[in-house]
């Protein structure tokens, strides 16, 4: 995470307002999807030969003892939702073609407005080598292009320490194309490769801007990004449900375009994940880190402040977890997370430690419900409660029931 120059001064009328228009089509996009939704898996014996149709929808609700974190959440919230329908198909043996349709609402992000999440046409040469083209999940970490599908976690939130939800837009996707495939080492296992170009997408009306306006005072009127080149490795080891995970993320730059001529430039952006995760039958195990290095330098008017040139390099960012399957019904998790924004700098504002403990219900296998306790040090990302109040240490209790087809 960046840090910016604060304008506190500034006025959020304008960016509320139109926000506040956008809210005005919430209920029709949520009754339009849920009717696409349902005379869409009324065909699905029909149309599966031709067509697969797999699709998700949720609601949620958050509450904290103390502050406000990702919405309202200080008297509850239920704010916290999310759906998704996907297509894929097969034109030939070797050309497949998929998208998806997404949309969610967590407080003032999303809004339920629907966006296409991903989107690429696929060729397949062989296993080892495959050309994708269009709208791509960026690879960051195990699981950022996985975070999508409920389905296939225990907890409700990924941690934070690397799945910021703030910044998740960011981080969804990229236009461009990438290259991947698996390659067999024989007794060393199998490794998954993915490397990827393009260009980065962030609105100004994205949960990535309303986080720079709501902590740090700038409102922000454009972001631009230039290319990126990401890649991941993944070795599946010779040791049955042992794997690693190296991920790298490098965009050009990241200009974040204010008011009142204040710009600011990241520059000489270098991040990277390393992961380890072990499945032994019911229990599993994951630990990710994440580093990250760059240069923020902040202008007026075109002309920079070299008093606050910032040269960020940080790699303390972690967590580690455990989850295990009781039954065919029941799941329990618990992870470790944390977040240190700038390694140098011991504030309780720049960093969030959150201890998380998960159950997961079974339902039947279309539905899911989860339950989750969020034991929290720290203030990064963190808002005043409804008394104007923000505290070092708090609680955030979550509930989510899921429908996925």
């Amino acid at each position: 995470m960046i840090r910016f120059i604060s304008q506190n001064n500034h006025s959020m009328m304008p960016v509320e307002v139109a926000r506040g228009e956008k809210q005005m089509n919430r209920s029709y996009t949520i009754v339009i999807f849920v009717f696409v939704v349902m005379v869409t898996a009324g065909n699905l014996s029909a149309r599966a030969e031709d067509i697969n149709i797999h699709g998700f929808i949720s609601q949620g609700y958050l509450k904290t003892n103390q502050n406000n974190y990702l919405a309202e959440t200080d008297d509850g919230s239920f704010q916290f939702n999310e759906m998704g329908i996907n297509f894929t198909t097969y034109v030939s043996d070797r050309l497949s073609l998929g998208c998806q349709f997404y949309a969610r609402d967590l407080g003032d992000v999303g809004n339920d407005e629907i966006v296409i999440n991903w989107a690429f046409a696929e060729f397949e040469y062989k296993n080892w080598l495959r050309l994708r083209v269009g709208t791509l999940k960026i690879p960051i970490g195990l699981y950022n292009d996985l975070r999508d599908f409920d389905c296939l976690r225990t907890s409700i939130f990924l941690p934070s320490s690397l799945y910021n939800e703030w910044i998740r837009d960011a981080a969804n996707s990229i236009k461009g194309m990438e290259f991947f495939g698996t390659v067999g080492m024989g007794k060393a296992g199998l490794m998954e490769y993915q490397f990827q170009t393009g260009a980065m997408r962030i609105s100004p009306d994205s949960g990535t801007s309303l986080f720079l306006e709501k902590t740090h005072g700038i409102i922000v009127s454009d972001i631009r990004t230039g290319n990126a080149n990401n890649m991941r490795l993944v070795w599946t080891t010779p040791i049955d449900g042992l794997r690693f995970c190296v991920a790298g993320l490098h965009p050009d730059q990241l200009k974040i375009i204010g008011t009142n001529g204040l710009t600011i430039v990241n520059k000489d952006i270098y991040t990277a994940t390393f992961s380890v995760e072990y499945a032994l039958r019911n229990l599993k195990l994951t630990a990710e880190n994440w580093w990250t290095k760059g240069k923020t330098v902040p202008y007026v008017f075109g002309k920079p402040i070299e008093n606050q040139i910032i040269n960020n390099d940080h790699n303390d960012s972690f967590y580690v977890s455990l989850g295990y399957r009781f039954t065919n019904w029941f799941e329990a998790s618990f992870y470790y997370s944390n977040y240190i924004e700038f390694k140098n700098v011991h504030e309780d504002s720049n960093e969030l430690k959150d201890h998380c403990l998960s159950f997961r219900f079974d339902i039947n296998p279309f539905w899911i419900a989860k339950l989750e306790a969020h034991v929290m040090e720290g203030e990064f990302g963190v808002f005043p409660d409804n008394d104007g109040h923000t505290y070092n240490e708090w609680m955030l209790y979550a509930a989510k029931v899921s429908y996925s087809f």
